[in-house]
């Protein structure tokens, strides 16, 4: 997580403690307030994000949600952020032969290209711009805090021991500390203040050292509850948060209240320290210690009038809490903690629980063998896992056998739970019958999950698809590497854009998606080909999903950015996003504004379009099964398509958008088990490495034929790069179905 991601996600915990402090400021023990406000300060200080399903952010998202668009997964967004140049990728020419009136006259075309990736570059920009303001200030600040502190220190440093007071004395024995607390005096303060963190002192105005020992000791007590709860320590804490994330309004508002609500928690418990019959002493005290006027930056603490009606109004309200009450404090802490603390999840977990309680055949699926020898594995993200992939694991279950289908998830957040990704191929493992693994998506520490795997089983048929891990490990692990070839699509895109009328492209990405040399080096190519055509090339950085609130913001720049983009350049302007996050608001926005939109990020007539139109409930045939049980039945891609083109044609929009003739995610699990299966059946060779291309290519035009009612050729070849040709490596290529 970066700084302003931070800040926004704790601003929902300082809205949340500003609401409860309003509401319940005498209902509630005052260290209840404290306790937000350091959840709070650890949102901003720690860059670390824990996902909860029950976080604000989830409830959030689903007023944006995007509804789950068939096999469209989020392929890109699980690649991990590496360095490194980019590959260079051998041409092929996709042999598209298709009958036209089978996709009710869809456009579909290919291209023949030879592409060599450019490395990026890095462009400083209004980014580097802001982040220099921001590193300004905050040293400023930080500078400001340092030099306050230091010009009172040297006050404190003149002060003298106190001797030959015998209260004094004795009150010091009877509050022993380790650190060893020390009591001076000074005549260059007004009031007491304590300072210090290893060495901790509480400083008094020379002329209180005469005072009655009641106001005396209702002072030190005071103090010494503050050296007792390192309240200095958390001071200097705060300070450097406000430094941090001083362009917050709300870390401004949470820096005031948190120090009224350490002295207010400190009032509070002198009062039931020393009983509540002195609380009205305690009171008077405090006003008669009231400085002129407080000082709001405080590293010390000490008595003052900031605030001092609200203190004296809690002091005179102060009361035993019941048992009920603290345990009410602990659930709320507990809620604030859980809602706002933490980051949602990427998806809905309960959706997909739903999806796997029902049953489910997919209507594209390559022929399968009647009988299967051993069991299959099938790993999906799990934050990612669509209805359709249920639907496909579900309808070889009902095949094979629920026994001999296993389905596992990754951890949603992958990119830190390496572990947890090991553990889940080790289970698999423990299993002697399973043969065939297949893992969805070979996003970032998978490598390093399979290798441990492997391990302990060589005998079992590995599948990657959509790899993001570095291929020349890949290769020597995974039996076969099913992908897209991203880097000639590069190409096809603009020129299939071009094809549609475009004059310009907008290119939508961010700094992780970019670090990417696939990535990179298929926007090079976009960009160097859009040159070469005659259109212009337009890059603009999108909010991450993988940061702050996820897809809510991504949708919400795109809302603002998409209509903004078409108005300056107008609406023959092309539109494309790396992140499948951004395809549904994209898509939604393409329309409404009459622009074009060439192809999703992961290619697909079921990615984003059908939620983006508002027929995502036609994707499903709403079937019931034998015991009355909701079925996920997918129709066939072809009715999908033609649902799809009938709401463009009607809004005018027919030749606009465009995408792959058959979803590409899907495809590569399809497929692969259907090859594996055949590996199994020993018709295939038998060598790592070695996969029949033939075979895989016959399997391919199946899957093709079935989803969109044609014999459509699907194009093939081995991986190429730096003059090796890698044998189990294979790059896919379908033609462009305009709508």
């Amino acid at each position: 997580m970066n700084i302003l991601s931070m800040s926004v996600s704790a601003s929902f915990i300082i809205l949340a403690g500003i609401i409860i402090r309003a509401i319940c400021i005498h209902k509630l023990p005052k260290r209840t307030f404290l306790a937000i406000w350091v959840i709070a300060v650890l949102r901003l200080i720690i860059p670390v994000s824990i996902t909860s399903r029950f976080s604000i952010l989830n409830i959030s998202d689903s007023f944006l949600a995007i509804v789950p668009s068939g096999s469209a997964i989020r392929g890109q967004d699980a690649f991990p952020a590496t360095t490194g140049t980019g590959t260079t990728m051998s041409a092929f020419v996709p042999d598209v032969i298709i009958d036209p009136t089978m996709l009710d006259s869809g456009t579909i075309e290919s291209y023949t290209t030879g592409v060599t990736s450019v490395a990026g570059t890095f462009e400083f920009g209004g980014a580097f711009l802001l982040f220099v303001v921001w590193l300004t200030v905050a040293i400023c600040l930080a500078l400001y805090f340092i030099v306050a502190y230091l010009r009172c220190y040297k006050v404190y440093r003149t002060a003298m021991p106190i001797e030959n007071n015998i209260f004094i004395q004795r009150w010091i024995e009877s509050h022993p500390i380790k650190r060893g607390l020390r009591i001076n005096q000074s005549d260059r303060i007004n009031t007491p203040l304590t300072y210090g963190i290893l060495k901790p002192v509480i400083l008094l105005p020379s002329h209180m050292i005469s005072s009655d020992n009641t106001r005396l000791t209702y002072i030190l007590t005071h103090e010494y509850i503050h050296v007792r709860r390192f309240d200095a320590l958390f001071k200097w804490i705060l300070a450097t948060t406000l430094a941090l994330h001083w362009f917050n309004p709300l870390v401004w508002i949470m820096y005031i209240l948190t120090n009224r609500d350490i002295e207010l928690s400190c009032d509070e418990a002198v009062v039931n320290l020393l009983g509540d019959h002195r609380k009205t002493e305690y009171a008077m005290t405090l006003l008669g210690l009231a400085e002129e006027r407080g000082k709001l930056l405080s590293l010390s603490n000490s008595f003052s009038k900031n605030a001092a009606r609200e203190r004296v109004v809690s002091i005179m309200k102060n009361h035993k809490f019941s048992y009920i009450t603290m345990v009410a404090v602990i659930v709320a802490v507990s809620c604030v903690t859980l809602m706002f603390a933490t980051s949602g999840t990427a998806a809905n977990i309960t959706e997909y629980e739903r999806l796997n309680e029902v049953s489910s055949q997919v209507s594209f699926v390559p022929a399968l063998p009647e009988e299967l020898h051993g069991k299959v594995a099938i790993v999906t993200v799990g934050y990612n896992t669509s209805a359709e992939e249920i639907g496909f694991i579900r309808n070889l279950q009902t095949q094979f056998g629920f026994e001999n289908i296993i389905h596992k998830m990754w951890p949603g957040d992958f990119f830190q739970e390496a572990e947890v990704m090991v553990d889940v191929l080790q289970e698999i493992a423990a299993d002697p019958d399973v043969r065939i693994l297949i893992i969805k998506q070979a996003v970032a520490n998978t490598n390093a999950a399979v290798r441990s795997f492997r391990e302990v089983r060589d005998d079992v048929f590995i599948v990657y698809g959509s790899p993001a891990e570095d291929h020349s490990e890949a290769v020597m692990l995974a039996d076969l590497i099913l992908g897209t070839n991203d880097i000639l699509s590069g190409e096809a895109i603009v020129m299939q854009a071009k094809s549609m009328g475009a004059e310009t492209i907008i290119h939508y990405s961010f700094p992780r998606h970019m670090a990417i040399p696939l990535l990179a080096a298929k926007r090079d190519v976009m960009k160097e080909v859009a040159g070469r055509e005659g259109l212009q090339f337009v890059e603009i950085e999108a909010p991450d999903p993988f940061q702050a609130y996820g897809t809510t913001d991504l949708q919400a720049f795109l809302m603002y950015d998409v209509p903004r983009q078409v108005e300056k350049f107008g609406n023959n302007t092309a539109f494309f996003g790396t992140s499948c996050g951004m395809q549904t608001s994209l898509i939604s926005h393409v329309v409404e504004t009459g622009a074009i939109f060439p192809q999703p990020c992961c290619p697909s007539p079921l990615h984003g379009f059908p939620a983006a139109l508002g027929i995502a409930d036609r994707v499903y045939t709403g079937e019931f099964g034998e015991h009355n049980e909701e079925i996920v039945l997918m129709r066939k891609v072809i009715d999908i398509v033609a649902d799809t083109r009938a709401v463009l044609d009607e809004k005018g929009l027919g030749g606009r958008l465009s995408t792959w003739a058959v979803p590409a995610a899907s495809m590569w699990s399809a497929i692969g088990v259907a090859y594996a299966i055949e590996w199994l059946n020993g018709n295939v060779p038998q060598e790592h490495g070695v996969i029949d291309l033939a075979v895989l290519a016959r399997l391919a035009d199946h899957y093709v034929e079935n989803a969109v009612g044609t014999p459509l050729g699907a194009s093939l070849e081995f991986l190429e790069h730096d003059g090796r040709i890698y044998s189990n490596f294979v790059l896919m290529m379908v033609g462009f179905l305009t709508f």
